[in-house]
């Protein structure tokens, strides 16, 4: 086992300081959710849940987002509605105005004749018209 006795010696090298500044750049975490409970009585029993939920990671030029949001409902004991979204997405900002992306998502809704539906797509991002602020 060559390679492990070097280990020690290859981190040390990899750690050498070569004189040029090394800034640190912290990740920026941001997060956003939604949680709502409706009930109403009349002619009709309904209860209708919804949750959902946004968090994003940037860490220098990548940024991961990540989407889940649900809504079900019941009216006199049956579901009425069942929707499921979620999705993942990576960007990559190669310059301050240009960038690429690549995302995947999924969709669920029974009651509007969709099983499931996987979708993924590749990108490419630009600011075209910045206005002053």
């Amino acid at each position: 086992m060559p390679f492990v006795s070097l280990l020690p010696l290859l981190l040390a090298a990899a750690s050498l300081d070569t004189g040029t500044v090394k800034v640190a750049v912290s990740p920026v975490f941001r997060f956003a959710g939604d949680l709502g409970y409706v009930s109403t009585a009349g002619n009709s029993s309904v209860q209708t849940l919804n949750f959902g939920d946004r968090i994003s990671a940037k860490a220098g030029d990548l940024t991961f987002s990540q989407q889940f949001n649900v809504v079900y409902g019941r009216s006199n004991g049956l579901a009425v509605t069942s929707l499921y979204r979620a999705g993942l997405r990576t960007d990559l900002a190669l310059r301050p105005t240009l960038g690429l992306y690549a995302a995947i998502n999924y969709e669920r809704n029974t009651f509007a004749g969709l099983r499931s539906r996987i979708g993924n797509t590749l990108g490419l991002t630009a600011l075209l018209l910045k206005s002053p602020r």
